[in-house]
């Protein structure tokens, strides 16, 4: 059984599960400590949820989604300082029984709006929303994997970096409009890259393989890479395009997943033993 967990500003700990779960993924968290994430029922069935920052959780299920035991779901994947919510859930089967996976933003006040980055996509997922309630995310087309870019009024954008190019996960949005992401190229190398709010792209390495999986609201990216030899690093990219290559100490395989505004970074990071253990990297303001 996995269970989410909070940890303090002080460092102390609180774990949570959602109701009746087997499974608690907690995937992100606001300036106000609400948290969203996901939860297997015992019927492993997957729910998004929502924990108020008083421990309250509430169950997310958009209008629409489909209880398949064992199948995707429904995941919230990003919450925003305006309690915001985005994510993806499984739809009902049409009449010849085929299943869409859809994006979803869900209001403060509690209404659900579906997204299809575009019409008869048939899976679109976001990953994250700014403080203007921009969502970015991918898409499907059968073949290929996108990105999109939902606007707050609803306007829907589609992109690829130039070439033949795939989008295997995580898509981040920051305050500017700024998206950070991997692609992979025609021999299935990752690499990084940062769209401009106008469009344009600056791609990026910072070893072998790049995985961006955060962005800051100044423009500070950090993710993983991997050398020659395969080790998994953690990296930052700062503003001005310059990395710093980092592993806690004594540690290696180190997997960043979030980065503030203050440069503060979180993630996974393995012993020795291979054991997986969290880390919190703190920024030198030196």
């Amino acid at each position: 059984m996995l269970h989410g967990f909070l940890r303090a500003a002080d460092g102390s700990f609180t774990t949570f599960d959602g109701p009746g779960a087997a499974y608690t993924f907690p995937a992100s968290i606001n300036r106000l400590g609400a948290i969203v994430g996901a939860y297997t029922d015992a019927n492993f069935v997957a729910h998004a949820f929502l924990r108020s920052p008083d421990g309250t959780i509430t169950t997310l299920d958009p209008p629409g989604s489909f209880d398949d035991p064992g199948g995707p779901g429904t995941a919230a994947t990003a919450i925003n300082g305006a309690g915001e919510i985005t994510g993806s859930y499984e739809g009902k089967p049409d009449a010849g029984g085929s299943i869409a996976i859809h994006g979803f933003l869900r209001s403060r006040a509690g209404t659900f709006t579906k997204i299809d980055a575009v019409p008869g996509a048939p899976v679109t997922v976001p990953t994250g929303i700014n403080a203007e309630g921009a969502v970015a995310g991918t898409y499907s087309d059968g073949q290929y994997t996108h990105g999109f870019l939902r606007a707050r009024d609803g306007k829907l954008t589609t992109f690829d970096v130039p070439g033949p190019t795939d989008y295997p996960g995580w898509v981040g949005i920051n305050l500017a409009g700024e998206i950070a992401a991997s692609y992979q190229d025609a021999q299935s190398v990752s690499h990084g890259f940062l769209r401009a709010r106008d469009g344009t792209f600056t791609t990026f390495d910072a070893d072998t393989t790049t995985t961006p999986t955060g962005i800051n609201s100044k423009g500070e990216i950090t993710g993983w890479c991997e050398n020659p030899n395969s080790i998994a690093r953690g990296f930052v990219r700062a503003p001005d395009g310059t990395f710093t290559i980092f592993d806690p100490p004594g540690y290696t395989g180190t997997d960043p997943t979030g980065i503030n505004s203050a440069g503060t970074i979180i993630g996974i990071t393995s012993d020795p033993a291979g054991a997986a253990h969290g880390f919190i990297r703190i920024e030198d303001k030196n």
